[in-house]
C-alpha cells in the first residue's frame, strides 16, 4: 500500500479461465497431462469420451507452451491474491459430529502429513510409517456402528485398522467402547486385520480432569487437531475454515457436555452419604445424585453453624479435609496470625485457590472401589470433618471475616 491506496489485485474472468481449460483438454495429449487433472479416459462411460481425439502437441510445441504459460499466469495471480488477503473471521453455527467426520475423512485420504501426525499422536513417536488404504464413515457391523474406520498398512504389509468414535457433545450409548473393541477383535480373528486400535476424538473437556480414555485404546483432542491445522501453513488460507470449524465444535462441546454418570462412583457416594447421615448428621451432607467418574470432593455446608464464606470439604483423592475461608488464599499470614494459637493437633493452614484452608490429613479414598472395602477410611474422613466443625464453633470469634466477593488477586 502506497500513499494510503491499496494496490489493485490482478484478476481473470471466468470466461477466460474456461477457454484456457478447454484449450488444454482439446490440445494437450493425455500422456502429458498431470495425473491429478482432468485425465479424460478415466471419466467413465460417457459416449462423448469416444468422440474426443486429442491432438499431438509434439508437432506443435508452441500451442502447448502457450497454454501452459496461461495456466502459470493464473496460478501466479491466485498466489498474489491469497498472499494479500487477511484471514477472514468465520462463524459456523450448528456444527455437528458429521461435519468433523467429513473433515477428518478428507485429511486421512488426502494428507500424508496429517496421517503421519495423527498416527504418531495416538501410537507414539517412532511408530513405523503407515500407508493409507481406505477410509469409511458410518460403518455398520454386527456389534454396532463405527463413526470412522481407517485402514492402513505397515511397511511389513500387516493391516492396521483405526476404529474412531467422534464426539462433539453427545453422551455415550450403552457399552459403546466395548462394542468398538468387539468389532476390532472380529477383524483380527477373521484375519481382516493384524491389529486394531479404538480411538476416541472429542474436545478436551470431554475427557475430564483425570483424562479418562472412556474405555478406548487411544484418544485425541479437537484442540490438538486444530493446532495441527494452525501450523499447516502449506494449506494457505484454506486452513482458516478448518480451524474455525473445529473451534466451533470445541465451543459447542465445552458448553453442552454433561458429565456421564459413573454407576460405581455414584454407589460409593450413596454409601458415604448413608454413613454421614448416621455418624455426622450435623454436617448436613446433601444426598448425592448421579456422580461422574472424577467426582472426589464432598462439601458440607451446615448453615446453622457455618456462615456464608465458610465450608468444609472432604477431598477423597487428595487425602485431606479442609475448612475453607473464602478470600484468604493469598493471605495465609493473616490467617496464621489470627488462628495459630488455636490450632489443634494436625491442623495446618494452606492456600486452596481463592480460599485459605485449615487442613487435616486423612486416609485416601478411591470412589472407584467398593465402599465396603474402605469404611474405616471414610469414617476417619468424617471424624476429621466433625472435628473441624466443632473447632469452628469454639473459635468462631477468632475467625477472619470471609471476603464473599473475593478474587484470587493479591490484597493491596
Amino acid at each position: 500500500m502506497k500513499n494510503g491506496k491499496a494496490k489493485a489485485l490482478p484478476s481473470i474472468s471466468f470466461e477466460e479461465l474456461w477457454e484456457i481449460m478447454e484449450d488444454a483438454v482439446e490440445n494437450i495429449s493425455y500422456d502429458r497431462v498431470p495425473q491429478d487433472w482432468r485425465t479424460m479416459p478415466e471419466l467413465g462411460d460417457d459416449p462423448d469420451d469416444e468422440e474426443i481425439e486429442p491432438g499431438n502437441t509434439a508437432s506443435d510445441p508452441s500451442l502447448e507452451q502457450l497454454t501452459m504459460t496461461k495456466m502459470t499466469k493464473i496460478s501466479e495471480k491466485a498466489s498474489v491474491h491469497e498472499t494479500n488477503q487477511k484471514a477472514p473471521r468465520i462463524s459456523i453455527a450448528g456444527v455437528c459430529e458429521r461435519d468433523i467426520d467429513l473433515l477428518l475423512l478428507e485429511e486421512f485420504q488426502s494428507s500424508p502429513s496429517f496421517l503421519l501426525w495423527f498416527t504418531e499422536s495416538i501410537l507414539g513417536k517412532g511408530t513405523p510409517a503407515l500407508a493409507f488404504v481406505s477410509a469409511r464413515r458410518s460403518v455398520r457391523y454386527a456389534f454396532g456402528e463405527i463413526d470412522l474406520e481407517i485402514v492402513l498398512t505397515e511397511p511389513s504389509g500387516k493391516e492396521v485398522r483405526l476404529l474412531i468414535e467422534n464426539k462433539v457433545s453427545a453422551n455415550f450409548q450403552p457399552n459403546q467402547a466395548e462394542r468398538y473393541h468387539e468389532s476390532g477383535s472380529s477383524h483380527v480373528s477373521s484375519k481382516k486385520a493384524s491389529v486394531y486400535h479404538t480411538v476416541l476424538i472429542a474436545p478436551a473437556e470431554y475427557f475430564g480432569k483425570n483424562q479418562s480414555t472412556k474405555g478406548f485404546n487411544q484418544t485425541c483432542t479437537y484442540e490438538a487437531i486444530r493446532q495441527w491445522f494452525k501450523d499447516a501453513t502449506e494449506l494457505g488460507v484454506r486452513r482458516n475454515y478448518k480451524v474455525a470449524l473445529l473451534s466451533s465444535a470445541i465451543d459447542k462441546g465445552t458448553l453442552n457436555y454433561q458429565p456421564l454418570e459413573d454407576a460405581p462412583v455414584t454407589e460409593f457416594w450413596q454409601a458415604y452419604y448413608e454413613m454421614a447421615k448416621e455418624l455426622a448428621p450435623e454436617l448436613e451432607m446433601v444426598p448425592p445424585v448421579g456422580k461422574p467418574s472424577g467426582a472426589g470432593f464432598i462439601y458440607f455446608r451446615p448453615r446453622e453453624i457455618l456462615p456464608p464464606g465458610f465450608d468444609i470439604c472432604h477431598k477423597f483423592k487428595k487425602s485431606h479435609v479442609d475448612l475453607h475461608i473464602k478470600g484468604y488464599g493469598n493471605r495465609l499470614n493473616d490467617v496464621t496470625k489470627a488462628l495459630s494459637l488455636h490450632f489443634r493437633g494436625g491442623m495446618k493452614p494452606y492456600s486452596a485457590g481463592v480460599s485459605a484452608a485449615i487442613r487435616m490429613e486423612v486416609p485416601r479414598l478411591d470412589p472407584g472401589r467398593p465402599f465396603s472395602d474402605q469404611e474405616a477410611e471414610a469414617r476417619a474422613g468424617l471424624e476429621a470433618a466433625m472435628e473441624l466443625l466443632n473447632w469452628f464453633r469454639e473459635k468462631q470469634e477468632f475467625m477472619p471475616t470471609p471476603a464473599l466477593k473475593a478474587t484470587n488477586k493479591k490484597a493491596k
